[in-house]
């Protein structure tokens, strides 16, 4: 009913020619008012559904509602608290209800069919009357002349919002979302939210969403907002460029294909145009995106950004654009305790729904001037192709605009071509993968030091023991505690290094002496030694000989190495010491005594595969890994 009559009371004002400077029409209803002011442009962005995804109702009356606004826009409607005492609500009370008790007024609508038929469509010129909103000339400039977008697919894609329109855009569903007491009496959540979206929402901008491969190609709810005038971004100290609905998912944008641009795409792939897609003349409907999910012929190219994607539609590529190059695959899952998903990485769900078996899919991503930008860009895109590859894509090429201009629009814009686009795609190639170390055996808890929570175990449980754990977690203290019987029961114990400093240091803390402190044949020496790999072997001044090293029951000697993936590193490849003239030596003798040792003991904070696949190789045991989940320095 109150539809009804503001619908009524507006279409009279037209009518009559009525003067309607300032006038102001207030209404009790709180779903007249937000409808008309606030959620209206949400509603069209979604297909005339609401934020929880159903049918608006009225539908019928909303719209001649906003063009009877429209062709009123100096009137304006406010709300008043029905039966509270306003004089003008109270008239109007008692004018209703006199007349529902009354003669019936014949003009009443029944429905709003009987009124469509008097209100003018709103927009002159192509690019209004494409546009579901409209687009004012300078947005358009912005993708036609500066993007290399064929004018019908701007206009198609293209909103110009400012004010409320702007707000619902980017925080209609959140606001909804908080309930009607927020809505109404602007809690402090309410003001907190808005208020750095109001000089966005002064200055305005052009917003564009596209279609939904997820919901049958209908309207997607979520979009991109670029403002005339942006907000600075306090946390990367540059302009945010682009803005995007609160609590909304992230999304893609499958921009609507006119049929004009369909045709460009067909006549480049040598393809017949269904007819479903020329009788498309916005792309409104889908049915482009429709063809290509049935038709593996046409390629795909998944690039960053609305204008990219544009660009090379017009250009007669199909592509889908992502708001960023790690948005394509995401990791899934529920989120720890540090706001993390857990699981695995999976490709965007957009993507996901289109058919990739036995097709050619791109990625192409925008230039960087900085080696570490492009080298990251271009990680992104083979990360993104790999999973289209696991999705089916027959070919995956990946790759990065060519410079200096930025993105494929820039390129095009600037006269480039596709064929040079392409030129800049290769296939996937493989990352070196870094060295891998396999889950501990035992990990010591946080706060808690490897000599009280995980202790090395005796050489009959675990005659090979690796410690891999951060600097702090105790690594030399529980090395310390393990030696110490040994050492008191007359075994003895050598301490190998590839530093002299940290060899002498960890030495004193297991009660050894240190190389020279303890000559060949010296009392000193008959407990064990710390010593340098470089010494390791018999024709050094220290003379190691692995059989002299055994203990009172003939077996062999305890072996500690700290920093043993670095020690290995400088036993192999190691230049300008006295292990380089002598390395073949120092490595049988090395090898002969991990395996003679009654336990071999190796630590290192940065412990490696490869390094403890050798230290198990050289002993033929497993070893016993220790970890850490202590982070004394993080």
């Amino acid at each position: 009913m109150e539809m009804t009559a503001a619908l009524e009371l507006l279409l009279a004002l037209k009518r009559l020619e009525l003067p309607t400077e300032g006038l102001r029409i207030k209404t009790d209803s709180r779903y007249l008012l937000d409808g008309l002011t606030r959620w209206l442009s949400g509603w069209k962005r979604r297909g005339w559904r609401t934020a929880e995804g159903e049918p608006v109702k009225n539908r019928d009356l909303w719209e001649l509602l906003e063009q009877a606004a429209a062709a009123l826009p100096e009137v304006s409607f406010v709300w008043v608290k029905g039966h509270n005492g306003d004089p003008d609500n109270e008239a109007a009370d008692r004018i209703a209800t006199a007349w529902v008790d009354g003669p019936q007024n014949p003009r009443i609508l029944r429905n709003a069919s009987e009124i469509r038929g008097g209100i003018e469509p709103t927009g002159s010129g192509w690019d209004v009357a494409a546009s579901p909103d409209g687009v004012i000339p300078t947005h358009l400039i912005e993708w036609v002349e500066g993007s290399a977008v064929a004018p019908e697919l701007a206009a198609a894609n293209l909103q110009s919002l400012r004010g409320p329109d702007v707000i619902e855009a980017l925080a209609g569903d959140r606001w909804e979302a908080l309930g009607g007491h927020a809505q109404q009496y602007a809690t402090g959540a309410v003001q907190r939210m808005l208020r750095p979206l109001e000089p966005l929402a002064e200055s305005g901008g052009w917003w564009c969403a596209g279609l939904d491969p997820l919901a049958d190609w209908a309207p997607m709810v979520w979009g991109q907002f670029k403002a005339d005038q942006p907000r600075w971004d306090t946390e990367r100290n540059r302009a945010r460029k682009y803005e995007a609905p609160l609590g909304v998912p992230t999304r893609s944008t499958w921009l609507r294909v006119p049929a004009a641009v369909a045709q460009t795409v067909a006549d480049r792939w040598g393809l017949p145009l269904p007819s479903a897609v020329s009788a498309d003349s916005t792309g409104a409907a889908g049915a482009f995106w429709r063809w290509v999910a049935t038709e593996p012929r046409l390629p795909v190219v998944v690039t960053e950004g609305g204008k990219k994607a544009a660009a090379l539609l017009s250009a007669g590529v199909p592509a889908v654009a992502l708001p960023g190059v790690d948005n394509g695959a995401k990791r899934t899952g529920d989120k720890s305790a540090d706001g993390r998903r857990t699981g695995p990485v999976e490709l965007l769900p957009d993507l996901a729904a289109l058919p990739w078996s036995k097709r050619r899919a791109w990625v192409l991503f925008d230039w960087s001037d900085s080696e570490r930008g492009r080298r990251d860009v271009a990680r992104a895109a083979r990360r993104l192709g790999r999973h289209l590859r696991t999705a089916g894509a027959a070919v995956v090429e990946v790759g990065i605009c060519p410079g200096p201009h930025k993105g494929a629009d820039d390129h095009l814009a600037a006269g480039g071509t596709w064929e040079q686009l392409a030129a800049a795609l290769g296939p996937i190639s493989s990352e070196p993968e870094l060295p891998r170390i396999r889950r501990p055996d035992v990990i010591a808890p946080a706060g808690q030091l490897l000599e009280c929570a995980a202790p090395i175990p005796s050489p009959e449980v675990a005659p090979v023991v690796a410690m891999a754990s951060p600097m702090g977690t105790g690594k030399t203290r529980s090395t310390a505690a393990a030696v110490a019987p040994f050492l008191a029961e007359g075994v003895p114990v050598l301490n190998l290094t590839h530093r002299t400093s940290l060899g002498r240091a960890q030495s004193e803390a297991l009660g050894l002496p240190w190389a020279d402190e303890a000559k060949p044949g010296s009392v000193e020496r008959m407990q064990g030694l710390g010593l340098c790999f470089d010494s390791a072997c018999p024709s050094s001044g220290l003379r190691i000989t692995p059989a002299d090293w055994s203990g009172p029951d003939g077996r062999g000697p305890v072996v500690v190495v700290d920093e043993w993936a670095q020690g290995v590193e400088h036993l192999l490849f190691g230049t300008g010491t006295a292990v380089a003239p002598r390395r073949v030596e120092v490595l049988e003798t090395v090898a002969e005594l991990f395996g003679s040792a009654r336990q071999v003991i190796a630590a290192d904070a940065q412990l490696n595969g490869p390094a403890l696949q050798l230290l198990e190789d050289l002993t033929g045991n497993r070893a016993h890994l220790i970890g850490s989940a202590h982070r004394p320095f993080a």
